[in-house]
């Protein structure tokens, strides 16, 4: 429905939003189905997904390496404002 606006966590006013719509949440259901897990995510990108992925298994305090040059650069960047030290 074009036009449309939803409101839910990730847009708790009025206007775009941008992940969690009704939309995202079928295709989640759609792909954990076909693949035969219970959830699954779609991110908009591929850092997306890796940065997701190890704040989801690491803590603040906790150490990880990464390469120091290209996109991990970045990654490393954000780890550490998040509180992971990267080696």
């Amino acid at each position: 429905m074009p036009g449309t606006s939803f409101r839910g966590p990730s847009s708790p006013k009025a206007g775009l939003a941008i992940n969690n719509t009704p939309n995202h949440r079928v295709l989640h259901a759609k792909l954990a189905a076909l693949e035969g897990y219970e959830d699954a995510l779609v991110t908009a990108s591929g850092m997306a997904a890796i940065s997701g992925a190890l704040l989801a298994m690491l803590k603040q305090g906790d150490h990880m390496i990464a390469q120091r040059d290209g996109q991990w650069g970045q990654v490393r960047e954000f780890m550490q404002k998040s509180g992971i030290l990267p080696e």
